[in-house]
């Protein structure tokens, strides 16, 4: 647990990188700790605090498992259920199996803990492949790589869903002990999958930069030493905290790593084992099976190490328990009794190994127990009291601090990596440097056969050593003139022996020595990096060769300008052309030109700005006696990149090609459309099942009026159809297409309509049979007395229209409504109230005709008898004033005259209302 200040710490810093992404670029970033059981994903996002992603049963971690279920893949604790029922389609531990070759020493391991589904060799790679529903038509075999990457996409897909965000980003933890092509198989996995991987992190590294967060560290040197006991492997990490002062006087943490050391083998899962043993033998010894028997049941052995895992958690806490498993084999049930001290008995050989990577980290870094200052323990392992009290005797009885939360620190340490390494956000910095534990050579050799007589041409070199720094570049130059190989190795701790991880075949020496052999021998240069990730690789190859130019010609020393300057100050009283003495003398003779001009103002400056020129002119002078320059060549280098093909000759286990990549991604991409499909039919089949509830209650909720217009027995056909309808989806329709289950709804919403329509009929028909008939009678006396006097303008022949159209319309209403008199409500209608709707329009229209004539315009007053021609000459000199109220009284009556009309369109538009 954080203390109140680290919490406040912690908190603040990921406030800082909240609020200091920058603006217009929305980037979410992951840290996702990928270990061998759980997974547990942090991350960061403009506008938020760090937080961790929920899964979507609401758990902060989720079961590193994959499933093969009967349609999908399922995943964490769904998939980790499955294997107490389906062991052999459930697969974990599938990271381990990254980068692995068939015949190394971990498959043994792996073969002790009993993977219940099996593997095979994958002859391209010289690693493995899975057998995936062995036995079945659906039998297929993937690579680890693609259960990893699906594993991984679901984890996008889990991010994008919590944060709403698209997901790209992430940093990934790994042991230290991977090997490169573990990491590299990591690293294509997550390409698959649709991830960048900004880097990836040692899970203690990532553990100690949260340390490093929330903690504030002085110049002095801090260490730490982290202990993780995880479920399958136990890291050891000696790290260096201390505070470093920048520019600004800001101090800043920074973060050493010194020396790592582990135990690959053991962790929490060994300890289970060890109940499992116990487990079995007790069920050996009651019943008298032969030794093994047990094993050989996959779900048998999944169901003890489901109760292992349990017995080993309450003896974490108790010192006994009572373990009882019904029918564990054979229909047989076995119980037993464990205490804490006969586990710790039976591991007495793990627990011993428990402090070994400490005592190894302590020796690498020249460290003793009393030069730490600080432990920190994590990881499910160390619950075990056993283990505490070995390691509370090995450092003395020092404190065993447990202030770093052991399940989510790793992953927000590597968010915060991350987001150290983008440039969306802003966080507090912490200087980080990471080590190599493995000691990396290069080996360069002659490619083909060596000339007759000569010895082969090979070179070789140790590039890194253990404890080197990450992230660092190496430039090897070699003198050749031909192509050669070059092969990277390394040595780990875990094997002395030289492990080729690359294999390089470069040729276009000979092609670069026909374009510029006139220089001389190339010298070759070889860049090699070993990066963040802990992978070496050769970045660059190019021939070097370096051309002799002629040197220049001499140059001749400046002219003396001393007396110039001490009559004037000019620093630029003189000029000299080495390659012109005539231009030279020119110049000088300018210089003296200027002298004299200036000469008159200078005598009469004060005696102490004569003293600093004449200092001036004696340094020039010193400094031009030294610009005579000696003969030096110059020269021109020429670039000619090689070829470089990387073919891993001699790699244990070989990358995948890019063919195997595109297939993966394929591979993915098929059953992602699979399952999507899937997920649209089930929502689908759903909605139907839904529907057939919904429309069971929707009839016996209006059972009454259902009644009037359906006979019993239509009514029991119809419960029946939707029973049958039920029965189909659990039956013969759980596999039917999305357009059977549509069309079959369908059919039941166009029965449902018309029934519910016939209801609604009951009160509709009568009811618009009773408003049309009002209608008829206000539209008879609008026209026969309201029009006569308010709309004289009417033609005859459009109100004669009119009152046929509402002689029709009664006509037809009458005998239909004669019709529906003598049919009972179980038969079809001899009319509805769209019926009566449609025989009004006609109706309407020529109403509607009518009402749209326009008011007739008032005829036009005749014009007053022209005045005489002094009225005229009067009128011609009317004044502005009289022109301006002519004008006005003009405006009045067009005013007047919009305003009727306004009022003539608003009474049509109420009287079309009533109507």
């Amino acid at each position: 647990m954080l203390s109140r200040r680290g919490l406040l710490a912690w908190t603040l810093a990921l406030v800082v990188a909240s609020l200091s992404a920058i603006s217009g670029e929305a980037a979410v970033i992951l840290g996702i700790d990928f270990g061998t059981t759980f997974i547990k994903v942090a991350f960061v996002q403009p506008g938020k605090a760090f937080d961790i992603v929920l899964n979507e049963a609401g758990k902060r971690k989720t079961n590193n498992v994959i499933a093969f279920g009967r349609d999908a893949r399922l995943y964490g604790s769904t998939a980790a259920a499955m294997a107490l029922r389906d062991p052999e389609h459930t697969f974990f531990r599938t990271r381990d199996l990254l980068g692995v070759a068939a015949n190394s020493a971990e498959v043994e391991h792996l073969g002790m803990l009993d993977i219940p589904y099996e593997l095979e060799e994958n002859a391209a790679t010289g690693g493995f492949k899975i057998v995936v529903d062995k036995g079945t038509p659906k039998e297929r075999k993937l690579l680890p790589e693609e259960l990893v990457a699906m594993i991984l996409s679901n984890v996008q897909k889990m991010a994008s869903d919590f944060t709403e965000s698209k997901v790209l980003d992430c940093v990934l933890t790994v042991p230290p002990f991977f090997s490169q092509a573990q990491r590299e198989s990591l690293l294509l996995a997550a390409e698959i999958s649709g991830l960048r991987v900004l880097t990836l992190v040692d899970e203690n590294v990532a553990a100690a930069v949260q340390h490093g967060v929330y903690t504030e560290f002085q110049n002095a040197s801090h260490k730490v030493l982290l202990y993780n006991m995880g479920s399958a492997s136990t890291k050891v990490t000696l790290l260096d905290f201390y505070g470093k002062t920048g520019k600004g006087g800001k101090t800043t943490t920074q973060i050493d790593v010194l020396a790592k050391a582990w135990d690959r083998t053991l962790g929490g899962d060994s300890i289970d084992m060890l109940m499992v043993q116990m487990i079995e033998d007790a069920f050996e010894k009651t019943h008298g099976v032969d030794p093994g028997v047990v094993r050989e049941s996959r779900r048998a052995l999944e169901r003890m190490r489901s109760q292992a895992t349990k017995v080993k958690t309450v003896l974490s806490a108790n010192a006994e328990i009572p373990v009882s498993i019904e029918s564990l084999h054979d229909g047989r049930d076995v119980r037993l009794h464990v205490t804490r001290k006969q586990l710790e008995d039976a591991g007495a050989d793990l627990f011993a190994r428990v402090t070994a990577p400490i005592e190894r980290v302590l020796q690498e870094s020249g460290t003793s127990v009393d030069d730490l200052h600080a432990i920190e323990i994590i990881g499910g392992g160390v619950r075990v009291p056993r283990v505490k009290e070995i390691l509370s005797d090995y450092l003395k009885g020092k404190e065993l601090g447990s202030h770093l939360n052991g399940d989510e620190a790793k992953a927000f340490g590597a968010v915060f990596v991350g987001a150290n390494m983008s440039k969306a956000f802003r966080v507090r910095p912490v200087g980080l440097r990471d080590i190599t534990t493995d000691t990396v050579q290069l080996d360069l050799v002659e490619s083909g056969e060596p000339a007759a007589g000569a010895e082969p041409w090979a070179k070789s070199a140790v590039l890194f050593k253990s404890g080197d720094a990450l992230d660092a570049r190496k430039i090897v130059s070699v003198n050749v003139t031909h192509d050669f190989t070059c092969e990277l190795s390394r040595t780990t701790p875990d094997a002395p022996e030289r492990a080729t991880v690359a294999f390089y075949e470069l040729s276009g020496v000979p092609e670069a020595i026909e374009q510029f052999g006139q220089h001389g021998d190339p010298k070759v240069s070889l860049t090699i990096k070993l990066d963040l990730n802990d992978t070496v690789q050769l970045l660059q190859a190019e021939a070097i060769f370096v051309e002799k130019l002629a040197p220049p010609p001499e140059e001749t020393p400046e002219a003396d300008d001393s007396t110039a300057q001490a009559t004037d100050g000019s620093e630029d009283a003189a000029a000299a052309d080495a390659d012109a003495d005539a231009e030279a003398d020119a110049s000088d003779a300018d210089a003296a030109t200027e002298a004299e001009d200036e000469k008159a103002k200078g005598e009469e400056s004060e005696k102490t700005d004569a003293s600093e020129d004449t200092k001036d002119a004696a340094s020039s002078k010193r400094k031009a006696s030294r610009r005579k320059r000696k003969k030096t060549p110059t020269q021109r280098t020429h670039r000619f990149p090689l070829t470089v093909k990387r073919t891993d000759a001699g790699r244990a286990v070989r990358a995948i090609d890019d063919e195997a990549v595109a297939h993966a991604r394929e591979v993915l991409a098929s059953f992602d459309a699979y399952e999507e499909e899937l997920r649209t039919k089930e929502a689908v089949k759903n909605e139907v099942e839904s529907f057939v509830f919904e429309a069971r209650d929707q009839v016996r909720s209006a059972e009454e009026e259902v009644d009037l217009v359906m006979s019993e027995e239509d009514k029991t056909q119809l419960f029946d159809d939707l029973e049958e309808l039920e029965d189909w989806l659990d039956g013969e329709g759980a596999d039917a297409s999305l357009e059977e289950y549509r069309s079959r709804r369908k059919a039941f919403e166009k029965r449902l309509r018309k029934l519910f329509g016939r209801v609604k009929e009951l009160d509709q028909r009568p009811a618009a049979a009773r408003s049309a008939r009002d209608l008829m009678s206000k539209v008879k006396s609008q026209v026969t007395k309201v029009w006569a006097k308010e709309r004289p303008w009417i033609t005859e022949e459009e109100k004669t229209l009119v009152l046929e159209r509402v002689s029709i319309f009664e006509s037809w209403l009458s005998d239909v409504e004669s019709q529906q008199s003598s049919l009972g409500s179980l038969e079809a209608a001899a009319f509805t109230s769209a019926d009566v709707a449609a025989h009004l329009e006609p109706l309407h229209s020529a109403l509607e005709h009518a009402l749209r004539r326009p008011l007739p315009t008032p005829p036009k007053s005749p014009k007053k008898a022209s005045a005489s021609k002094a009225d005229a000459k009067k009128d011609d000199t009317t004044t502005e004033q009289e022109q301006q109220q002519e004008e006005e009284e003009v405006t009045t009556e067009e005013t007047g005259k919009q305003e009727e009309e306004e009022a003539t369109e608003d009474q049509e538009a109420e009287e079309k209302d009533e109507l």
